[in-house]
């Protein structure tokens, strides 16, 4: 499994209260690992967020991911995290 990260120009500053450090797993985790996924996108009640929002899910593997979604659907760029039996 393959973890990105990006780089900032400048350090964050964790002391605002809207700034929150987040979990990441470990590298080459095995699937299970909760993670903290985060964005600004569209979801079901607001068109598009004003506010970072963040979500704590479960790793899967890439091959319960294929299984699911198709094979060839996860890329070696992408995490596979969420509950593939309730959705």
């Amino acid at each position: 499994m393959e973890y990105h990260l990006i780089q900032l120009a400048a350090p964050l500053d964790l002391s605002v209260p809207s700034a929150k450090p987040i979990n990441l797993p470990a590298a080459n985790s095995e699937p299970g690992p909760i993670v903290t996924v985060s964005g600004w996108g569209v979801t079901e009640t607001v068109e598009i967020s004003d506010v970072l929002l963040s979500l704590n899910l479960p790793v899967v593997s890439d091959a319960d991911c294929d299984a699911a979604y198709g094979a060839g659907s996860v890329f070696p760029s992408m995490i596979c995290a969420g509950d593939l039996v309730n959705g």
